[in-house]
């Protein structure tokens, strides 16, 4: 029962977070510009640690720069099998980016992952 209250609560405030604030704007390109001048600014020496890097590619604000800047180095945390799979494929050949299947917590130990059921992909612009 406890657990069908945190989705119950969990959609209420999805769904009135979208009514007062409006639309989540996308800021994938003030990110990458902010890490670009960055980047540069300090000789290409950058590290980055990307938590939930999916599959290396989609919605991924890092994955140009990591092209671009083949000496930055990177961590990049995925607790999913299927796009950690994916990610580890993208990355095995670059010594510079370390893809970690893992999620980030405040103590060790295992955590449910929870994730849009298949029924309800269709309403949501990032299903997987």
């Amino acid at each position: 029962m406890r657990d069908m209250w945190r989705y119950i609560h969990a959609r209420t405030v999805v769904r009135v977070a979208a009514r007062i604030t409006g639309p989540v704007a996308d800021r994938t390109a003030d990110v990458q510009r902010y890490l670009r001048r960055t980047i540069e600014s300090r000789g290409g020496t950058f590290a980055i640690l990307q938590v939930g890097a999916y599959d290396g590619v989609s919605n991924d604000a890092v994955h140009n720069l990591l092209e671009t800047y083949p000496q930055i180095r990177a961590v990049l945390l995925e607790p999913q099998p299927g796009p950690f799979a994916a990610l580890q494929k993208r990355w095995k050949e670059s010594p510079t980016v370390v893809p970690i299947r893992a999620a980030l917590s405040d103590s060790t130990g295992e955590r449910p992952l929870y994730v849009i059921a298949d029924a309800f992909k269709h309403t949501h612009p990032y299903p997987d």
